[in-house]
């Protein structure tokens, strides 16, 4: 279960600070799979985000089906949900939004255990 801090996480893209953390986690979760530019991240809208991503995902499957499971493993995607995905038509938009929900849970954590040890 998700703590009330998380439950809804699209407003947070709204937070210019929270907006960048989440560009450099997705920089470093994403390395050397997919290359996140700042242009991915200009207008801040989250289907933009998710679209971009998705775009990049395809790619990555078509070239390297491996890779792209190797990414899912380290984000902390399970494989049960890139099998759905997949099954009920490779909607990579999808599985760009359950990536885009992860690296905003991991910031998010970090912000509020940061915020708390003060």
């Amino acid at each position: 279960m998700k703590p009330d801090f998380v439950k809804n996480i699209e407003p947070y893209l709204l937070n210019e600070k929270v907006l960048m953390l989440v560009s450099e986690q997705l920089r470093k979760d994403l390395y050397p799979y997919i290359d996140v530019s700042d242009q991915m991240f200009t207008d801040g809208e989250y289907r933009s985000i998710v679209s971009s991503l998705a775009k990049s995902l395809q790619k990555l499957d078509d070239s390297s089906h491996g890779d792209l499971l190797s990414m899912l493993y380290r984000i902390d995607v399970p494989q049960k949900f890139y099998i759905q995905v997949m099954e009920s038509g490779r909607d990579y938009a999808q599985l760009a939004g359950k990536i885009l929900d992860r690296e905003l849970q991991k910031v998010l954590f970090r912000l509020h255990f940061d915020q708390q040890s003060k």
